[in-house]
């Protein structure tokens, strides 16, 4: 399951919000700048 799919099992209705779900990293390093990941981020609370 992804991290999306456990919140919504875990989480009542509405008492989780997401932000920026299309911020991508801007890491130069070890050639990700041509890495493209959908959804890339961190989920804390």
């Amino acid at each position: 399951l992804t991290a999306r799919e456990r919140l919504k099992l875990l989480l009542d209705d509405a008492s989780f919000e997401e932000w920026d779900m299309f911020v991508e990293h801007r890491c130069h390093d070890f050639g990700m700048e041509q890495a493209k990941v959908p959804g890339d981020g961190v989920v804390t609370g």
